[in-house]
């Protein structure tokens, strides 16, 4: 048993406490299982189901209920669900349609932006020197100062 007055109080607070985080982890722990039912059953709303799944599991995190490496790995198993067993046929139409290869189009864009970011590069760098020799030229001489005296 407590002795002092503090301790009793600290009693009732982690118990109040204890109450909420409990309330807490139940309420994710629902959405969690409707949000893995949803999307086993195809439901229509599966979407929205899993946002507002993931969004609890947020908000359990904010509120100091769970830590949140454990957040991210359950997000993670629901996100990863819900994209696999969603696109499944979409997977399936996408392999019908014939697609052609996009090789060529990305060799032009890495360099491109290969050129430009060498040439921003270049100006940064110009830019840096141009900062500097203009902080040289500034210094104060030993007459500029006496004449201020």
């Amino acid at each position: 048993m407590a002795n002092t007055k503090t301790a009793k109080a600290n009693i009732k607070i982690n118990a109040r406490n204890h109450l909420r985080a409990q309330a807490y982890r139940s309420r994710m722990k629902t959405a969690i299982r409707q949000a893995l039912e949803a999307v086993e059953s195809n439901h229509d709303d599966a979407v929205g189901i899993v946002r507002s799944a993931l969004r609890i599991i947020d908000k359990t995190v904010s509120k100091g209920v769970i830590k949140k490496k454990t957040a991210a790995r359950r997000k993670s198993r629901i996100a990863k669900l819900a994209s696999s067993l969603t696109s499944a046929p979409a997977k399936k139409a996408a392999a019908k349609t014939v697609s052609k290869p996009k090789t060529a189009t990305k060799a032009a864009k890495t360099t491109t932006t290969k050129s430009s970011d060498t040439t921003a590069a270049s100006k940064k760098v110009t830019a840096k020197k141009s900062t500097v020799k203009a902080a040289k030229t500034e210094t104060v001489t030993p007459e500029a100062s006496q004449s201020d005296a």
